[in-house]
């Protein structure tokens, strides 16, 4: 039987690589992104590993395009959804809470926390007894880091959203958990650096495993908290730092 995947934030590192590794001859995907150009890439690289591959450039914070891709994803999928993940998110202005721009802030949750509460809101009705979903929040969703406000809000909010879902759900046997990574070698993490003034290198080290997190490290828990083997895990998270969040 062939299962619906739907991805968010499908064009960045750590959609892409969950795409990747989610590649199966029995699954559909959907994979979605406001990046155009970085959609039709990771289409093209995991067009030939899925049963179906659809795109759809879609800015998650919006309702109105929250609504078009959850139907187009019922059309796809015969009706249903069987895994989501609730991926798309921004980092957003590096600086301090008292200088950071209002119009930022309210940006970044807009497509962080408004954004997954969206997915959820409209994929959610399409899944069934055994479907799981996905949100990525960070280790930013339970420590703090100076500068950057906006983030760690609305990472901490995320997994509000995910212990609420996992609840509400539970009874109809849909699962609902986080994956929350530490710094992950990539785009986005390098931003951050920069914004931040760190010293990549530098903060590898301070890993107690010794190096950045790979986006296939990522998609490996993400791949694991899908599956059947997590049959019994819902409204809780799996972060992937390395340690950072064990000291």
């Amino acid at each position: 039987m062939t299962e619906t995947l739907v991805i968010t934030g499908a064009g960045g590192d750590i959609g892409s690589a969950v795409a990747s590794r989610m590649a199966s001859p029995d699954t559909r995907v959907l994979l979605v992104d406001v990046d155009l150009p970085n959609l039709r890439a990771v289409e093209s690289a995991v067009r030939d590993a899925y049963s179906e591959v659809a795109i759809l450039q879609c800015d998650v914070s919006s309702e109105h395009d929250a609504v078009r891709y959850s139907r187009f994803a019922s059309e796809f999928g015969g009706g249903s959804v069987d895994r989501f993940f609730n991926n798309a998110g921004i980092t957003g202005a590096c600086v301090p809470l008292t200088e950071y721009p209002t119009e930022t802030f309210d940006r970044v949750l807009a497509v962080n926390v408004r954004g997954v509460f969206l997915g959820l809101k409209h994929i959610g009705p399409l899944m069934g007894s055994g479907a799981a979903v996905v949100n990525t929040s960070s280790i930013g969703g339970s420590a703090g880091q100076a500068n950057m406000a906006a983030y760690i809000a609305s990472k901490h909010a995320v997994m509000g959203l995910t212990r609420t879902a996992a609840l509400e759900w539970a009874a109809r046997g849909v699962r609902v958990n986080a994956i929350c990574p530490g710094p992950v070698a990539g785009q986005m993490m390098s931003t951050i650096f920069a914004g931040l003034g760190l010293d990549p290198q530098a903060r590898a080290a301070q890993v107690p495993m010794g190096r950045l997190a790979h986006p296939s490290d990522v998609a490996d828990s993400v791949a694991f908290l899908m599956s059947s083997a997590a049959g019994h895990v819902t409204g809780t998270s799996i972060p992937v730092d390395g340690g950072r969040l064990a000291g």
